[in-house]
Formats: C-alpha cells, structure tokens, sequence
C-alpha cells in the first residue's frame, strides 16, 4: 500500500522545496524556533493555501491544507479553528505551552482553537495540517456521524473547555488513513461546484476511520489557571471587555497583561476578542433567528454596518450571506 501512494503525483508535490527551505537544508539552524508568534485568521490561512497550491480557492472552503516547511526555523502559531497535524513521513515534534508530543509517519493529532503551538519537523519529515472551520462542525453534520462523547464534545465545546485537550490517533490504520488525506489534499485543489460537497464527504470519512479504529486517545494539556481564566472573561464579556478591566481582574499591569497574551495565546487582546466574537458570531447566524442588527447588538459592536463590514472583511461574504451559506450546507448534510 505505501508503495501505491508513492506513485500518485500529487504525491510528489511534498517534495518540492522553497527557496528558504533549499537554503536552510545547506545551512542548518541552530533552532526549530524561530522569534515571535503567529496569530493566525482564515484568510491568512487561505493566502498561504493559495500560494502552495499555485491556484486561487473558494472564499467559503471550510477546509484548507497547508504542508509544513522543513529544516528552516518557523515560529509558534495559534488560530481559531480545529487543526489536523498528520505525519507523512519521519518525525514530528508539536510544542504546546507546557507539553511537547513527538508523532512518528502514520499519527494525527487533532489540535484545539487558540492554543498556541510550534511545529517541528525532523529532518527530511513531511507534516500536514488540516485546518477545519467552525462553519463545517455543525451539530447536525456530527451528530449523523454518532461520534463518540468525547469527541463529540471536543467539537462541540467552548474555546475554554476545548483547550484543555488533544486528540492523537497512532498509526492505527496508517495506509487507509494516508490515501484518505492524500485524496483530501488533492481535492483541496480543486475549486468546482462539487469541491466543497466532496471535501465535506472526505472528511465525514476521515472522521469514520478514526473512530473505527479505537485508536483515538485523548490526552489533557496542563492547565494553565491564568489562560483558562481569561478564555473564561473573553466567553461571558465579550461584548464589554476591555484591556484595562482584563488586566484589573487577573490583577497584572496592562503592559504585563499584553506580553502575557501574546506570549501564551499567540495574539494580542483585539486578535483574541476578534477571535471571540467571531465564534460567537457563527454560532448566532447558524443556531438562532436573531438578525443581523440583533447579532451587532450582542456582540458589543457600536451599529449593525461596523459589524458588517469587520464581519466581511474576514469571510469576504456578509452575515447575511454567512447565514444563508450555512443554511444550506446543513440542508445538504441532512439530505
């Protein structure tokens, strides 16, 4: 079987390097780590997307894949959607704030929303992240999956809950499970009318394999009182709070205060409310009859048309359009 996904092209395109990844193979970095974090929106994730695939994508794609540079040093990251960590080949070192999870060829590990990581390829190892939008996670698209609690909670929870875990799958069904996301990623290329239904299809499959397999342990991430507090703050006052009352509660200085986000979420105060209001945005405009002003209203946003237009510079779509899209994308699944 592995000789089989050896010999599809679009396997190959793993082994074409950058520019930067030729250079740093000749000359090695003493670090994996390179300075600074990442906060990372969907759009940021699409560009990237764009760039290595050499095409333009859909807007709307709920999933998107992005291969891991190798030998040059890259920074820690975090963003607000649910990641899929596979190894292709060789060995993978993910970082977490205060855990570090070595994956050998053939392991998943499934990542939270807004927990800052670093991805370390060993070598000549090929790593490849999944990222999955919230939009595709409704509750009826994994409750026909009958997914077990754990994970379905994992999906389903809040940022602060989700946090505090991981999943990681280990090699269980290593050669179905390589084809499946090799097919995944080919078809992430892809940008016609029935892309976004075969992606959804893909992925439920994925998902199925995972859980057949018996092989998908959760694992808890040390908790970390501080950032679970303020996970807490930004769920229940994202509509009101500020840097200075932020600061006030967790008793730090607003210049500690910032450093402290940065340094364990990778992003600063308006990237992480931003996140916050935007997942609770979704939630809103899929699970509720509320409109658009109402939404606005809610989210602490000083008039309906700001809110549209932050809203429409993330998703390149209005709220309204939001609404209707995941409308139907729910309708389809149901069908």
């Amino acid at each position: 079987m592995q000789n089989i996904t050896k010999n599809i092209d679009f396997f190959r395109l793993f082994d074409v390097l950058s520019e930067e990844e030729v250079y740093y193979k000749e000359n090695p970095a003493p670090s994996a780590l390179a300075t600074g974090n990442s906060s990372l929106t969907w759009n940021d994730l699409l560009l990237c997307a764009e760039q290595e695939h050499g095409c333009p994508l859909h807007h709307n794609r709920s999933l998107l894949a992005l291969r891991h540079p190798r030998y040059a040093p890259t920074p820690a990251y975090s963003h607000a959607f649910f990641e899929m960590l596979y190894v292709m080949e060789g060995e993978c070192v993910c970082t977490f704030a205060h855990k570090k999870e070595t994956l050998k060829s053939g392991d998943l590990c499934f990542l939270p929303p807004l927990q800052k990581h670093h991805v370390h390829p060993v070598g000549d190892a090929v790593a490849l992240s999944i990222f999955v939008h919230h939009s595709l996670l409704t509750d009826s698209f994994l409750t026909t999956l009958h997914l077990p609690d754990t994970l379905f909670h994992f999906f389903t929870a809040s940022s602060v809950e989700s946090a505090r875990r991981y999943f990681v799958f280990r090699s269980g069904a290593k050669d179905l499970l390589q084809i499946q996301l090799l097919g995944l990623y080919h078809e992430l290329r892809r940008s016609d009318t029935f892309s976004d239904t075969m992606l959804s299809s893909m992925f439920t499959s994925l998902l199925i394999t995972l859980v057949r397999s018996d092989e998908l342990l959760m694992h808890s991430l040390q908790e970390n009182d501080s950032t679970d507090k303020i996970l807490s703050l930004f769920r229940n006052n994202y509509d009101t709070i500020t840097l200075s009352e932020l600061a006030a509660k967790l008793h730090y200085t607003v210049p500690y205060c910032s450093r402290y986000l940065k340094k364990n979420l990778g992003c600063t105060f308006s990237e992480l409310l931003r996140h916050t209001r935007f997942q609770r945005a979704e939630e809103l405009l899929t699970g509720s009859s509320m409109t658009v002003g109402q939404i606005s209203d809610e989210l602490g946003y000083e008039n309906p048309e700001s809110f549209i237009r932050i809203f429409k510079k993330e998703y390149q779509m209005t709220p309204a359009q939001y609404r209707i899209q995941s409308l139907e994308k729910k309708a389809a699944v149901l069908s």
